[in-house]
């Protein structure tokens, strides 16, 4: 836990919020690791900041409907 400095009154409530923001910090730092590797993974896959693979499937779906009403329009 994280201690309130107002309300820390022994230095063990300091150390104990200190091993507690340590902690969360290793684990901040575990979680910005996965989110490069798959920003690294995005870059290499050719998606744009725009473009995911949702809407590529998608836009590849909608052009044959499109092509079709064409016809019947």
């Amino acid at each position: 836990m994280i201690r309130p400095l107002i309300y820390c009154e022994t230095s063990l409530h300091v150390e104990q919020s200190l091993a507690t923001i340590d902690s969360r910090i290793a684990e901040l730092h575990a979680l910005r690791e996965l989110y490069a590797a798959k920003y690294n993974e995005l870059q290499d896959s050719g998606l744009t900041t725009t473009e995911t693979a949702e809407n590529k499937q998608t836009a590849k779906i909608q052009d044959p409907l499109k092509a079709d009403l064409q016809g019947i329009i």
